[in-house]
């Protein structure tokens, strides 16, 4: 027994360790995401910096595009309060909720079902595909991988409640989906139908209104979730029309920023992307566990596919569609999975009996996926210089923390349009944490082009301009951009 305790407890770190590699390598040599994670990373650290607590702000006014609540952002403020402003410490809580995601499951089977393997299963499926370890979910400062740990708390604690009817399982349901809803607004309640016909289902639609918990749980819920929509309103007028505009009629009922795609839209990127290795395992899963004979058990897992399939079709009938927004149903897939696969793998064993047998199919299922997704994420954070649109910020990123001291009074063209917000970051940051000015002008202005200047560009007809007009040195490159050390001007051509 006891060289079985420290077998187990060995296959258990080793398979913590290696998800630490996917989740924490690199965070920090991607150049900051222009769009989402960008503005989430400006509000934390002008948050930092004006201690407006209640409403972010982008540019130092109130951000009304990135109208979600500021649970994510109060979080990275925190850790900048400890240590300092950083890239790295605003994309860790995203990997930290990746992590826990991993504990969190792990825990439930080890103490609820007694079958630690089922979670260490589960763990390996996510750490060996991209369900939620990539761009946008736990890669990036983004809200998804903190949304999906708390949206799966408050599946597991509500299946607890159902389970044991211990109130205090009710009071973490209550918990983790204020805390989600204070993370991501409407998003944040789309298990929530799910869990409603579960309760249909098994009758417990009475018991849960005569129990006083509930009602506790749900004034909690809604002092703290939609009392700060409330109050932020108060503070921010029109607060309460952009949250309409940006999360739920503009976002359900129509298509959003041109992010479209048909009902299948999900169901592609499960097959061909996040879940490509390991999709039929899924797909088979749903008749084993549906069929199995412990009845306890096959309640859970009746109430686990609901919840996938449930989430599924809410997010598939939504006008606007976004990759990311399926990361919350992949653990609760990965279960499934690992469930299955730990069925099959007790079957075997019973009807071949060699000893080794199950480690060996382990690794013949997870040893290529984990070693090509983990190549995957060193290529993926080499910089994309194609994206003409990350250009800036590839360039400031490459020199802000080695030598930031080169960019000090360097004037960079914004590219073709004037959201330039990744090289804002940049400037922000190093200004108020290293006293170095940098000076973003517009596209195509070249009146901003003056002698003894350092003009950095990607624009074809600035660079004509100056090679024709100035005398000048070359003094860098990064792909399109050019760095020219501005002379005198040509007088006489």
């Amino acid at each position: 027994m006891i060289e079985k305790s420290k077998y187990n407890k060995f296959l258990t770190a080793l398979v913590f360790i290696l998800s630490l590699i996917p989740l924490f390598m690199l965070l920090d040599s991607w150049s900051v995401r222009k769009w989402d994670e960008v503005r989430n990373i400006v509000q934390a650290i002008e948050m930092y910096y004006n201690h407006n607590w209640l409403v972010p702000t982008f540019q130092v006014e109130p951000d009304m595009w990135n109208t979600k609540p500021p649970l994510l952002i109060w979080i990275q403020v925190f850790l900048f309060t400890l240590f300092k402003p950083s890239l790295f410490l605003a994309r860790l809580p995203s990997a930290l909720s990746g992590f826990l995601i991993f504990v969190v499951i792990y825990l439930f089977f080890k103490k609820y079902f007694k079958q630690p393997i089922i979670g260490l299963l589960a763990i390996l499926f996510l750490i060996s595909s991209p369900a939620i370890i990539r761009y946008h979910v736990t890669r990036t400062a983004d809200y998804d991988a903190l949304l999906t740990l708390l949206m799966l708390c408050y599946v597991l604690f509500f299946y607890l409640y159902y389970k044991t009817k211990a109130n205090k399982y009710l009071y973490l349901f209550f918990l983790s989906l204020t805390l989600a809803s204070l993370t991501k607004g409407i998003a944040a309640l789309f298990f929530l139908p799910s869990i409603f016909i579960f309760c249909l289902m098994n009758s417990t639609i009475l018991a849960i209104l005569k129990n006083k918990a509930f009602y506790i749980g749900l004034c909690f819920f809604v002092f703290f979730a939609f009392g700060y929509y409330l109050l932020r309103e108060q503070i921010n007028e029109g607060y309460l029309k952009a949250i309409w505009n940006n999360e739920l009629f503009g976002r359900f009922a129509v298509i959003n920023e041109g992010h479209n795609g048909g009902f299948l839209y999900y169901a592609y990127y499960f097959v061909n992307n996040y879940f490509k290795s390991f999709y039929l395992f899924f797909i088979v899963s749903i008749p084993v566990l549906l069929s199995i004979k412990d009845k306890i058990e096959q309640k859970f897992y009746q109430y686990i596919i609901l919840n996938i399939f449930m989430f599924f079709i809410i997010i598939s009938i939504s006008k606007t569609k976004i990759e990311w927004y399926d990361a919350p149903m992949y653990p609760l897939i990965a279960i499934c999975c690992a469930a299955c696969l730990s069925i099959l793998l007790n079957k075997l064993n019973v009807l071949i009996n060699i000893k080794g047998l199950s480690i060996g199919i382990v690794l013949a299922i997870f040893l290529i996926p984990y070693v090509n997704f983990n190549t995957s994420i060193f290529k993926t954070v080499k910089e994309q210089t194609d994206d003409y649109e990350q250009l800036n910020g590839y360039f400031l990123h490459k020199h802000y923390k080695k030598d930031a001291q080169y960019l000090n009074n360097i004037y960079i063209e914004n590219l073709v349009h004037e959201y330039n917000a990744d090289a804002y970051f940049y400037q922000y940051y190093l200004q108020h944490e290293k006293q170095i000015k940098i000076n973003l002008f517009s596209h195509n202005d070249t009146s901003m082009v003056k002698e003894n200047r350092k003009i950095a560009t990607a624009n074809e007809a600035t660079k004509k301009y100056i090679e024709e007009n100035y005398t000048y040195k070359a003094i860098d490159s990064l792909a399109q951009i050019k760095v020219y050390l501005i002379g005198n001007k040509i007088i006489n051509k």
